[in-house]
């Protein structure tokens, strides 16, 4: 185990700096109330197990929106390149898994999981 020559302590501040980046970069409405104290232990426990064993820190976000050729009513973007959000959206993902990096020899990655509907 890579952090069996560390303290537990040690391996405790990389999650609680982990867990501190996720918590700077998830979005706060103004309408709803933030709810991330409620799910943080859980993800504090899953985040203890991939950096005790030293492993990469993997994120899946489902429903990104995907380029696909539906036509009509079903059609979801103008083209098929990244449009501005798309791109910026893409760069604060990749700053988001940096932060992560630059903290944790493990890294992050984020993996985006489509909504694309096939056979449309």
């Amino acid at each position: 185990m890579p952090y069996s020559n560390h303290s537990s302590s040690h391996m405790q501040n990389k999650v609680s700096q982990i867990l501190s980046i996720i918590s700077a970069y998830r979005y706060r409405s103004a309408t709803f109330p933030d709810r991330f104290s409620e799910f943080a232990p859980n993800l504090k426990k899953q985040l203890s197990e991939a950096v005790s064993c030293g492993e990469t820190v993997r994120f899946i976000l489902p429903a990104f929106p995907c380029k696909f050729t539906a036509k009509g009513e079903n059609r979801k973007t103008l083209g098929s390149l990244p449009d501005k959000a798309e791109a910026f959206a893409l760069q604060t993902l990749d700053g988001f898994a940096d932060s992560i990096a630059e903290t944790y020899a493990g890294g992050a990655t984020v993996v985006i999981v489509s909504d694309e509907l096939r056979g449309m």
